[in-house]
């Protein structure tokens, strides 16, 4: 087997998620032998009220494990151990429920949005700096050290107005219990099928966009990360529904499905193992199906848009503080000639998402997805 770097970098950080999964929340003996063996969920319980409380367990543990840190060094530790991932999970889960209770459940997609927003641009903020440092260009660097600590500031104004940072365990359940005592959550059967629904409607208005071309866009937040985003929320409302979901064998592929799939198994033969697959077996009586090489398609896709982004982010953002910020022209054009030094050898983003548009169509992929999921409603 061929192992680039690439993959090799990937499956690195598939086994960095699973470490900190499985560390950073600090369980207990027993909950982490129910977590690695046990049953979490139950088959006469909503879906969605039982994944709540799960986010929300890890969001409390991190929180309580490390309540007499600093603010400074508390975030530092988020930023390493990746909590913005439940935060996230949480918003898309809020954004599933919101044709059930649009006032109820759209609250909760901005909270958590804005959280998740805030630690991202905190730690956005620090890698530039760092890199900036790198390249040797301290005014910029102190630029977005200032961008960091103001985002820093909004994030820490944030958890201390919902009173986590000074009593987590009692602000946190208390935030469970507005999911736990919601009096609306479907029976097990009819969420089941709203959840079957939701999926399936975001998955055809994904590929209208993708069937009008509405990611060819230079501008790379309206383009291939658009597209990147929209993708990846499509996986993560699988991905919580880990334990509630059985990775199937959809039979053979269609020719040109088949044709997509083992050229990205040769490039990654590990390419049904992601961070962005559900790691859990089914726990429920009625588990949904989910197609496993259609699936693991989608997941390369958005590593490799990742991986793209990855790289060429930093130097977008630097770009547009020389544009925007009063910067010396002379800072101006030593910073782009090092930026055109870095981008040596990066990919055409705009080139990029045509491509990716055009095989979607081509092979009708998010059709057959919605194809394989309406059977089950």
């Amino acid at each position: 087997m061929l192992f680039t770097y690439s993959v090799m970098k990937r499956l690195l950080k598939t086994l960095i998620y699973f470490a900190v999964f499985f560390t950073s929340a600090a369980y207990s003996a027993d909950q982490c032998s129910l977590l690695i063996t046990g049953k979490l969920y139950k088959s006469d319980k909503p879906y969605g009220k039982q994944i709540y409380q799960r986010e929300l367990q890890d969001v409390e543990n991190f929180f309580v494990n490390n309540e007499t840190l600093g603010w400074d060094e508390k975030l530092e530790k988020m930023l390493n151990v990746d909590l913005r991932k439940s935060f996230f999970h949480l918003r898309i889960l809020s954004q599933s429920y919101e044709s059930l209770d649009a006032k109820f459940f759209s609250k909760k997609e901005a909270q958590f949005k804005n959280i998740e927003y805030l630690i991202g641009r905190a730690g956005l903020y620090r890698d530039l700096k760092v890199q900036l440092e790198q390249m040797d260009e301290p005014q910029i660097a102190e630029y977005f050290e200032k961008k960091r600590l103001r985002a820093s500031k909004d994030l820490e104004k944030v958890f201390t107005a919902a009173g986590i940072l000074k009593a987590p365990e009692k602000s946190i359940e208390d935030w469970k219990s507005e999911f736990s005592d919601y009096k609306a959550w479907p029976k097990t059967k009819q969420d089941r099928k709203f959840l079957l629904r939701e999926m399936v409607k975001f998955l055809k208005d994904l590929n209208r966009s993708i069937e009008k071309n509405e990611y060819d866009n230079e501008d790379l937040e309206l383009g291939l990360h658009r597209m990147r985003r929209h993708l990846r929320e499509f996986i993560y409302r699988v991905v919580n529904l880990n334990g509630f979901i059985k990775l199937t064998n959809e039979g053979p592929l269609p020719t040109e499905l088949r044709k997509w799939y083992f050229e990205l198994k040769k490039e990654n033969p590990n390419i049904n193992v992601s961070a962005y697959l559900p790691s859990r077996d089914p726990e429920i009586d009625e588990p949904i199906d989910i197609p496993f090489q259609m699936q693991s398609i989608l997941t390369e896709i958005v590593t490799d848009i990742g991986d793209i982004k990855d790289k060429d982010e930093p130097l977008f953002y630097i770009e547009q503080a020389l544009q925007t910020q009063k910067f010396s022209r002379t800072t101006r054009n030593r910073v782009l000639e090092k930026i055109v030094v870095l981008r040596q050898g990066s990919i055409d983003q705009r080139q990029a998402a045509d491509a990716y548009q055009n095989r979607l169509r081509q092979t009708r992929l998010l059709s057959a997805i919605v194809e394989f999921l309406k059977d089950q409603i």
